[in-house]
């Protein structure tokens, strides 16, 4: 994951005059790094305050409340 860091994303076949080039990471893989420095750049890399102000500014659904509900629950099972 360092290379993502270095955007050294993509690699190369050079096969005589054609080039073709490929992911070296997954997409979820490029999510996460962008994520972890979103959070690290804007909330200190504390991912609960940005969590909050999220929370606190958006309407949530009671749809909304129950999923974000079951996600921390099954969080909390996990651990």
């Amino acid at each position: 994951m360092d290379r993502l860091t270095k955007k050294e994303v993509i690699g190369v076949h050079k096969d005589q005059r054609v080039y073709t080039f490929y992911p070296l990471f997954s997409q979820n893989e490029c999510q996460r790094a962008k994520t972890k420095s979103f959070v690290k750049r804007f909330y200190d890399g504390t991912l609960k305050s940005m969590l909050v102000q999220f929370i606190q500014e958006e309407d949530l659904s009671e749809e909304d409340i129950k999923e974000l509900r079951s996600i921390l629950d099954n969080k909390q099972e996990k651990k």
